[in-house]
């Protein structure tokens, strides 16, 4: 289970950190965009959009599959709890 956990913490870590970096990235071409004069742009708000889509779309899929991890430990911790109660009998 300890390597399970360590997994969890380094797949959260990178999916942090790549959210991060997009955040920063997005920030910093905002000035970009506006002194390049492409904030009336249609195709940068288009990318905008589009970003804005699939950044709504991933944070859901991660909610639902965290859910989803949460009710699967639960089953395993009922499951190891009726184990333990087996092995220590009566």
């Amino acid at each position: 289970m300890g390597g399970s956990l360590d997994r969890q913490k380094v797949a959260n870590y990178v999916r942090n950190s790549a959210h991060a970096a997009f955040t920063l990235g997005w920030l910093g071409l905002v000035p970009v965009a506006y002194w390049l004069g492409w904030l009336e742009s249609l195709i940068f708000i288009s990318a905008c959009s589009i970003y804005a889509n699939f950044a709504s779309h991933l944070s859901a899929w991660l909610a639902d599959e965290s859910r989803r991890l949460r009710r699967i430990e639960a089953k395993l911790d009922k499951l190891l709890e009726l184990i333990q109660k087996q092995k220590n009998g009566p």
